[in-house]
């Protein structure tokens, strides 16, 4: 009884303490090793892989739309000749054609509104032009952008947030999945573990120190038969070994 409790109390402390340090330990260790590995990892492979990607379709889609809606606002503020009539036309000018009118007859404006509106306004830019000037703008653009955008992308913003947002994202979970490894992992391991460990180990125990300490402490001398007495001498004399038919 003695055996079996003071076992049964002194394994369960010694697995709990070298539990409890292995765990710490290899927790500690591998964080360390994975953290370092997997910002390199993610850094050169990943951020390669997405930004490339990335930064094709943002700028197909970014300068289809760049181009067709700058290209319109900026042909027609900058290059078309303004659709409505100047402000110095008299008020007494129809702006548009009565409906009676058919269409095939040609509008016809008087001089004294050709002469207010400047030369610089009649003649208008050919659009092949400013086609030409926009893609070269563009391209420039393009080019100096994207390769500041990425130095200052890359080396501030990625490492800053991927450091602290891994970093705190990490210790978060490590703190909630060491609570629960603890709580659940321990206790079942503990359970099963020494229920089937101080079974086995207490039967070997048993059967191996009980026999060799029975036998070193509490056995009767293997010559002496049982039915003879302890006072009985080992020895016969010849007298009687004469006598003996």
């Amino acid at each position: 009884m003695f055996l079996r409790v003071f076992l049964r109390v002194f394994l369960k402390g010694l697995l709990r303490v070298l539990l409890r340090v292995l765990l710490s330990v290899f927790l500690r260790l591998f964080l360390r090793v994975f953290v370092r590995v997997f910002l390199r990892v993610f850094q050169r492979v990943f951020l390669r892989v997405f930004l490339r990607v990335f930064l094709r379709v943002f700028l197909r889609v970014f300068l289809r739309v760049f181009q067709r809606v700058f290209l319109r606002v900026f042909q027609r503020v900058f290059l078309s000749v303004p659709k409505s009539v100047p402000k110095s036309v008299p008020k007494n000018v129809p702006k548009s054609v009565p409906k009676s009118v058919p269409k095939s007859v040609p509008k016809i404006v008087p001089k004294s509104v050709r002469k207010s509106v400047p030369k610089s306004v009649s003649k208008s830019v050919p659009k092949s032009v400013s086609k030409v000037f926009l893609r070269v703008f563009l391209k420039v653009f393009q080019r100096v952008f994207l390769r500041v955008f990425l130095i200052v992308f890359q080396r501030v913003f990625l490492r800053m947030f991927l450091r602290v947002f891994l970093k705190g994202l990490l210790r978060v979970l490590l703190s909630v999945f060491l609570r629960v490894f603890q709580r659940v992992f321990l206790r079942v391991f503990q359970r099963v573990f020494l229920r089937v460990f101080l079974r086995v180990f207490l039967r070997v125990f048993q059967r191996v120190f009980l026999r060799v300490f029975q036998r070193v402490f509490l056995s009767v001398p293997k010559s002496v038969p049982k039915s003879v007495p302890k006072s009985a001498p080992k020895i016969v004399p010849k007298s009687v070994r004469k006598s003996v038919p």
